[in-house]
């Protein structure tokens, strides 16, 4: 059956979950919910079994509305930052905000959310091992705040990183930070342990805006990044 074109949720969906993530940081529930549907398929047969619908719901409920709100809030708070003006335009300011509101969309899709919703990070199943891979997949090439967005394979198969534009970058930093306050944990505390398992593009630029929308220094080093820990004079 084509789910590209059901509505069958939508209702549920918009009153349940996306209303809370618009009551806190604004905009319009309906308009949400309709981006969300003209650009993914979000309705799927399991939704007809209870666990599915239920497990899904809290799901958006409990981990995605309040990371996209967290995430929100931190992103409004990098753009009072003055350096910003030094990286985006006008236009990118008010694109970088309204990429905020739409921040992780995808994760309502059907594509996405049963493979992160039904995954136990603690004791993962083979199978839903498979799922929440797929899903991960599908996530890094829908949202180009990853940097896994930006990477190219050459034709020995190798992955090379293009040009990770600045609204990205911004979006990407206003992620960490808001993941961080979703998890339990903060960017002083991940970013060290995590930042050289990406490869960026162009290095320079990157490590310039971490150190003036965070205040952590990180330094080059092939196509990656690693964390320098401030030297004290005392």
């Amino acid at each position: 059956m084509d789910y590209s074109k059901r509505t069958d949720n939508k209702e549920a969906f918009r009153i349940n979950a996306f209303k809370l993530f618009t009551d806190e940081c604004g905009g319009d529930s309906h308009e949400f919910v309709d981006i969300l549907y003209s650009k993914f398929i979000v309705e799927d047969f399991a939704y007809s079994d209870d666990i599915y619908y239920w497990g899904v719901l809290k799901y958006f409920t409990d981990t995605v509305i309040p990371h996209k709100i967290n995430v929100y809030q931190a992103g409004l708070e990098l753009s009072r930052n003055p350096k910003i003006d030094i990286h985006l335009s006008n236009q990118d300011k008010e694109d970088f905000l309204r990429n905020l509101w739409m921040h992780d969309m995808s994760k309502f899709s059907a594509n996405e959310a049963f493979g992160y919703a039904m995954y136990n990070f603690k004791n993962p199943h083979p199978k839903s091992k498979d799922a929440f891979e797929a899903a991960w997949h599908h996530h890094k090439m829908n949202n180009p705040h990853h940097p896994e967005y930006w990477l190219n394979p050459n034709r020995s198969g190798e992955l090379e990183p293009i040009p990770m534009p600045n609204i990205y970058v911004l979006e990407m930093i206003a992620d960490w930070i808001g993941a961080g306050k979703t998890y339990g944990s903060t960017l002083e505390e991940w970013l060290p342990k995590n930042i050289a398992k990406f490869k960026f593009k162009p290095l320079s630029k990157i490590a310039e805006m971490i150190k003036e929308f965070t205040g952590i220094r990180v330094v080059m080093e092939d196509y990656k990044l690693i964390y320098e820990p401030e030297i004290s004079n005392v």
